[in-house]
């Protein structure tokens, strides 16, 4: 079906500027103005990014979310737990 699809990082997907993905997409369709300024700009990670990208990956990658992610209680990260 997808003869010329390969295996690549979330990372190259979202710096590949030759190809259009669904965040391309969205910005074109609230004007071509903001499309283009999304092609110029550099992408910072955020929180919410961070997040939908371990959504994603649970979901349509278990593979890569094993390798990537960690769960962890946060508990522990906090410190308020004694061992």
């Amino acid at each position: 079906m997808y003869k010329n699809f390969h295996k690549i990082s979330n990372d190259e997907y979202h710096a590949n500027k030759e190809t259009i993905g669904h965040s391309s997409l969205v910005k074109m369709l609230k004007s071509p103005a903001h499309f283009a300024e999304y092609m110029r700009t550099s992408h910072v990670q955020t929180p919410a990014k961070a997040m939908g990208s371990a959504i994603h990956a649970v979901i349509l990658e278990p593979e890569e979310f094993a390798k990537n992610y960690a769960v962890v209680d946060e508990e522990l990260l906090t410190g308020t737990l004694q061992s």
